[in-house]
């Protein structure tokens, strides 16, 4: 039976942008690392393997407050 819901498969994962290493701290707060990262992953093979197919790729961003 197909998933319905979005909520029951949502896994979202963050880097330690207050990393105790200020190298890493620097790196992962990094704009342009995290957009580069973000490019690497491939969502839907992770769907396909985790959840046999059942999800839709998609990126996960705060919203902008008003």
């Amino acid at each position: 039976m197909p998933a319905t819901s979005c909520v029951q498969n949502t896994d979202v994962r963050g880097l330690p942008v207050n990393h105790p290493d200020s190298i890493k701290a620097e790196v992962h707060g990094s704009e342009d690392f995290r957009a580069g990262l973000s490019h690497t992953i491939n969502r839907q093979e992770i769907i396909d393997a985790v959840y046999l197919g059942q999800g839709v790729p998609f990126q996960p961003a705060p919203l902008k407050p008003r």
